[in-house]
């Protein structure tokens, strides 16, 4: 593909394993940065722009301080093909390949030419990208399942909270219609032991504390 920026300048810090791109030509400049962990091969992440300066003016971002235009779809492409390139590796046999639209630009406020782009990049690579996203779709129903049984396990756990709650609503009204010590001694050996006295002290909201904090269905005294 014939190459949209003019010049490109690369600042590279072997250190920290990050590559500093910088794209320019006559009415724009943006930049772009490669990384690798450990190394290409095994994870490659680019960070592109979609815009060159940035509209929205976050003061903690130097992009914000100013605004040239949005870039066209070729140009957005051009950042991680030339990444790519320089990796020297093929990224069919990448393990992982990731390509992030948060340097400079807010990419939602150029969807016209980010939208093609994606396109673009994912055909340049589909085969890869095809298997990350089976993988990825396999995780998201492995996750799915576990949520249900979450789901089921919360309800059975719900269900025993209010059976407990129902059993200590009806003992505290019992309490309220007695003297609290002889039925303190009624359930002296039993598994409400304690919480009438917890009662007597505090309110009832102090004894629902003491039920089941753990949903295991205990009366802690």
């Amino acid at each position: 593909m014939s190459h949209p920026w003019n010049d490109v300048k690369v600042i590279s810090d072997e250190a920290s394993n990050v590559s500093k791109y910088v794209f320019e030509k006559a009415d724009s400049v943006v930049e772009a940065v490669l990384y690798r962990y450990p190394d290409y091969q095994t994870r490659t992440v680019i960070c592109c722009s979609t815009q060159s300066g940035c509209p929205i003016g976050c003061r903690f971002c130097g992009s914000g301080d100013y605004f040239v235009r949005s870039l066209t779809a070729g140009e957005i492409v051009a950042q991680p093909v030339r990444c790519i390139e320089d990796t020297g590796v093929d990224p069919a046999s990448m393990g992982r390949l990731q390509i992030m639209f948060m340097s400079m630009g807010e990419p939602m406020l150029n969807m016209k030419a980010l939208a093609p782009a994606c396109e673009e990049l994912y055909a340049l690579d589909s085969t890869r990208l095809k298997r990350e996203n089976a993988d990825l779709r396999r995780q998201l129903a492995e996750k799915e399942s576990l949520l249900a049984n979450a789901r089921e396990t919360n309800v059975a756990h719900a269900a025993r909270i209010l059976t407990l709650e129902r059993v200590l609503r009806e003992l505290c009204q019992d309490a309220l219609k007695h003297p609290y010590w002889p039925l303190l001694r009624w359930v002296k050996f039993g598994p409400m032991a304690g919480v009438i006295e917890q009662f007597r002290a505090a309110n009832t909201v102090a004894i629902h504390r003491n039920v089941c904090g753990d949903c295991c269905g205990e009366v802690r005294t």
